[in-house]
């Protein structure tokens, strides 16, 4: 008997949904990338390039740039996150302590005391 040749898999195609989700996934990437290095960013063209430079990856999307492209980013961020740790004159920018509760004592109370004041 025969094997019954197989069909090549067709792509899958995206709901009005889906395809929504994953538009929206691209621009906030685009949103991150862009405020991450603005002046790498536009130097690469802006949005409509990088988008277009785009690949879906387990992350979301990534652009495909050259080394130079990603040593130009990499450096535009570590240059604004130093800027914005330092005040005037070098000084530390001093932040406010987290802020953090006492957590109530369950001592006694057993299992469902977890879940009561």
């Amino acid at each position: 008997m025969a094997k019954k040749r197989q069909e090549p898999e067709r792509p899958r195609t995206l709901s009005a949904l889906e395809a929504l989700i994953e538009l929206n996934t691209i621009d906030r990437a685009l949103d991150v990338y862009s405020r991450t290095a603005p002046v790498a960013f536009e130097a690469m063209g802006g949005r409509d390039v990088v988008r277009r430079l785009c690949e879906n990856t387990c992350v979301g999307p990534v652009p495909r740039l050259t080394t130079e492209e990603w040593s130009a980013m990499a450096e535009e961020h570590a240059a604004r996150a130093r800027d914005a740790t330092q005040g005037h004159a070098g000084k530390r920018v001093s932040r406010p302590e987290p802020r953090v509760e006492e957590a109530p004592s369950i001592r006694g109370r057993g299992f469902l005391g977890l879940f009561s004041r």
